[in-house]
């Protein structure tokens, strides 16, 4: 079955049953494998860009109906924070976005590293992005991004001591921020 095909039973199962939150979080995620196709595949540069508006913004639109109609559902909001994490250099406030669907999932489910984990890591590749531009006005924007990501990381560990991603990310922050031999 093609991506296309999937993509048009999902519309179809999601016309039949619209309060089904679980189709409109299916449909996001082919909405991407199909962005991701485009960005791929297409060759014309007008073409590609106007395809890719489309895609991002109904991929964006079916992935937060599923959180509005399963406001509790933590795979939800986990699929709309990936989503606009995938959208962060290619829509504007896309990683705001996601920094506010990881803290909705925080608050559904407090005791998960991995939803601390995974908003360290926004906080790292923004932090990377602004030292990417090197001028003084971003050291202080880099420095809050690795401290807001060493906060996220420390809440972390204190769920799970263990949680080898938090090490590792961790690690990463003090390798990049020079305290690495």
């Amino acid at each position: 079955e093609t991506l296309d095909a999937r993509r048009l039973a999902i519309r179809e199962a999601i016309r039949r049953m619209p309060s089904d939150d679980v189709y409109y979080r299916q449909a996001g995620i082919l909405e991407l494998a199909k962005f991701q196709e485009v960005a791929r595949t297409v060759t014309e540069p007008e073409e590609r860009l106007r395809q890719l508006r489309v895609l991002a913004r109904d991929t964006i639109v079916l992935s937060r109906t599923a959180t509005q109609l399963h406001p509790k559902s933590a795979t939800n909001w986990q699929s709309l924070a990936g989503v606009y994490q995938q959208f962060t250099t290619a829509v504007e406030g896309s990683e705001e976005e996601a920094l506010k669907s990881l803290e909705q999932l925080r608050t559904i489910e407090p005791n998960n590293p991995v939803h601390f984990t995974d908003t360290a890591s926004i906080y790292i590749a923004r932090a990377d992005r602004e030292q990417a531009l090197g001028d003084k006005a971003n050291k202080e924007k880099v420095t809050t991004s690795f401290l807001d990501a060493e906060e996220m990381l420390k809440q972390a560990l204190a769920l799970d001591a263990e949680f080898a991603p938090a090490h590792f990310q961790s690690a990463v922050i003090a390798e990049r921020r020079g305290r690495l031999a």
